[in-house]
């Protein structure tokens, strides 16, 4: 590999705080506690504490997360729509609870799919695969803008990571498990990064990434890739990460959730 296609970190960024809240259409115990088991990217991300949402007034934060349980879901799907229609970036999180069945297809939620016991751990590979890379300083970096656009999509999340000693074989198995997911289902927004040691990192993998998941996801996908420099001990393992928003189907909600926001 040729010098100059290697990059070499030697700066500072300019700072990011991240404010994340989170509206608790669930058990704000079970909520709280996996909370307080994030990290917060070196005081980057400010975790709010979850709170019952005020029906009539939205929350002032950067990210939102709405947590339902199965009881509350067509609420939450309603707080969303509004968000959705905002532009504002948020994130639908339904907790399954094992015991329902049948339960609503994950397919079918336009939101993150997580088991009930499972809730720290999803919400860590959330900051990981969609956070981290945002405020992460490297060669190519993410605006929040562009991250606002994908999270205000109406969607299922779909969230898919791999690693390898070679980056084209973290490239093809990440793309791969996430073309799995969505089972010719379209992929409408695509966030997708790629770390390494920074004395590995190569434009190269950034455009191969971009290329693969183009190919994959298609050309009319809302994309973006990163290429962030977080602390990285192992100089030959390199870790993909995709963040995609792609469209629900099997399940009709009522009418009443589809508001009228003509005026």
């Amino acid at each position: 590999m040729p010098d100059s296609d290697v990059f070499t970190f030697d700066g500072e960024g300019a700072e990011f705080k991240l404010r994340v809240a989170c509206e608790c259409y669930s058990d704000s115990a079970l909520v709280r506690e996996a909370l307080t088991e994030l990290p917060d990217l070196n005081g980057e991300i400010i975790w709010g504490s979850p709170r019952v949402p005020d029906p009539l007034k939205l929350i002032d934060a950067d990210l939102v997360l709405i947590v339902s349980n199965r009881a509350n879901l067509l609420t939450a799907i309603g707080r969303s729509v509004i968000y959705k229609h905002l532009e504002w970036a948020h994130v639908l999180i339904y907790l399954q609870d094992e015991a329902d069945v049948p339960d609503v297809p994950t397919e079918a939620i336009p939101g993150l799919v997580l088991p009930r016991s499972q809730l720290a751990a999803g919400l860590l590979n959330l900051t990981k695969i969609l956070i981290e890379p945002v405020i992460t300083q490297g060669l190519v970096g993410i605006d929040w803008a562009d991250v606002r656009t994908i999270l205000a999509m109406g969607d299922q999340v779909v969230m898919e990571k791999a690693s390898a000693d070679q980056p084209e074989t973290a490239i093809k198995a990440a793309v791969s498990q996430l073309q799995a997911r969505a089972s010719g289902r379209a992929i409408h927004g695509l966030q997708a990064a790629i770390l390494c040691h920074g004395h590995k990192l190569a434009m190269r993998f950034i455009g191969d990434l971009h290329w693969a998941c183009t190919d994959m996801a298609g050309m009319d996908t809302t994309m973006i890739v990163a290429a962030p420099l977080p602390d990285w001990p192992d100089i030959d393992y390199y870790e993909v990460r995709l963040f995609a928003k792609i469209e629900c189907t099997g399940a009709r909600w009522p009418s009443d959730l589809l508001l009228d926001f003509s005026d």
